[in-house]
């Protein structure tokens, strides 16, 4: 490959990345990326390898420089996804056609997007994708402090307010960590009380309940036709949470699960609430453990698929699952212990909701359409119209989630995502 086609497409990767991203990237750097991805040129994955060069230095350095900005690495290892697809923006709209015409772009976004998949896994994701400030605590924290002890309380708005009626101020990450920590324990308590009324479920072979996972869930779940099974993010969030910053600084409505649980609520559906992120326990003797069943976010995925939605007596199941949430269910889909009996089981679901997520489950591909769950993106976009068409996969649907913050997406594109759910268990109705 000619070196000057690809340096005079530097300013065209700039400007898709800028766009994308709302963030400046300089001349150098962009460079530096291409001529990185251009070794890999000759074995059809340059396109690939753009997005996992610029996904490797965002990993090890872009860290510090996103850190303090409006997107964390989450954010930008969806960008790649949607950015690298195929039929991408990046692909219709900033390469010349010239450009287009030397590479070979099908083979290399596939690949591209499977080994991002690899990257955002469990093995290589201890210190990633963390909204602004949301970092896991170095060390225990003290859970018998409420956040009324911090001064602060949910006003009737969902807003967190002081005792003079200001919101939130960040003081220091130490602070600001606790405080997390005390409205985790308050989303607890909300969603066992009215209107929600959601059950707690311990699940493990630990016979203690300190050493055991759980999950909530409306009563009889397992007894309702239709269930929906939510699914938040990596890092601090918690069951019942989308975002811990927005819930923070703006309000539950914005940064919790709420709303989605009283739509189900509404429509007499069933709903299950994952806690994926609740992977530990301190013994005893102080040391941290994971969980029997739930050590890491795809372990508690399966366990809670196999113990709780396989038996349920649901005919159709919709997922919702965010940012990292659609890693779990794509494992989910690829496990065979979750699907006793194959495809004819897979059925029962019926649509997956991602929102800027991660998603790659090649057995769907390989099912008949008519049977095959509906899979649809809500993608952090810039464009404030929720639900436009993008370029979209064979069996992935990609739509603009209304915003273009990564955190943002799911509270944004609510209605939207409820619409589609009531489509699809409609259509089964129909059939019925």
């Amino acid at each position: 490959m000619d070196l000057s086609i690809i340096n005079s497409n530097v300013q065209n990767l700039k400007r898709c990345f800028e766009t994308i991203t709302s963030e400046n990237f300089d001349e150098a750097y962009i460079s530096n990326i291409l001529v990185s991805a251009k070794q890999h040129y000759l074995a059809n994955i340059f396109a690939a390898s753009i997005g996992v060069a610029f996904s490797s230095v965002c990993f090890v350095c872009g860290l510090q420089r996103f850190k303090t900005g409006s997107r964390n690495f989450n954010h930008l290892s969806s960008i790649l996804f949607n950015a690298f697809h195929k039929h991408s923006t990046l692909r219709v709209h900033h390469f010349s056609s010239s450009f287009l015409k030397t590479i070979e772009l099908s083979e290399g976004l596939n690949l591209g997007k499977r080994r991002l998949m690899d990257m955002a896994n469990e093995q290589t994701s201890c210190a990633e994708r963390r909204s602004e400030n949301d970092v896991e605590p170095s060390r225990p924290t003290d859970h018998s402090k409420t956040l009324k002890d911090f001064g602060y309380h949910f006003d009737g708005d969902g807003i967190m307010k002081d005792e003079a009626g200001n919101g939130f101020i960040f003081v220091d990450q130490k602070s600001y960590e606790a405080i997390g920590e005390a409205v985790t324990e308050e989303i607890y308590s909300i969603l066992g009380r009215p209107p929600y009324n959601l059950c707690r479920t311990y699940f493990g072979a630990a016979s203690e309940r300190k050493e055991q996972s759980f999950i909530y869930h409306s009563k009889d779940f397992d007894e309702q036709k239709y269930l929906v099974v939510l699914i938040h993010g990596k890092g601090v969030v918690r069951a019942g949470q989308w975002a811990r910053r927005l819930i923070i600084n703006e309000s539950l409505d914005r940064g919790s699960q709420l709303p989605y649980l009283r739509e189900c609520a509404k429509r007499g559906w069933g709903v299950l609430v994952m806690n994926t992120n609740h992977n530990t326990f301190v013994d005893a003797q102080g040391h941290r453990k994971p969980f029997k069943g739930s050590g890491s976010a795809v372990e508690h995925g399966i366990t809670v698929w196999k113990e709780f939605v396989t038996p349920s007596k649901a005919v159709r199941i919709a997922v919702v699952a965010h940012s990292a949430g659609g890693m779990v269910i794509s494992k989910i889909m690829e496990e065979p212990s979750c699907w006793p009996r194959g495809d004819e089981e897979k059925a029962r679901v019926g649509c997956i909701c991602l929102t800027d997520s991660f998603f790659d489950a090649p057995s769907l591909g390989r099912m008949c359409e008519w049977t095959r769950p509906r899979v649809r993106h809500w993608v952090a976009y810039p464009s404030h119209q929720i639900g436009a068409p993008l370029p979209s996969s064979d069996y992935v649907e990609r739509v603009t989630a209304g915003t273009n913050v990564h955190e943002e997406t799911s509270p944004v594109a609510v209605d939207d995502i409820f619409k589609f759910i009531e489509t699809t268990f409609r259509s089964y109705r129909e059939k019925e």
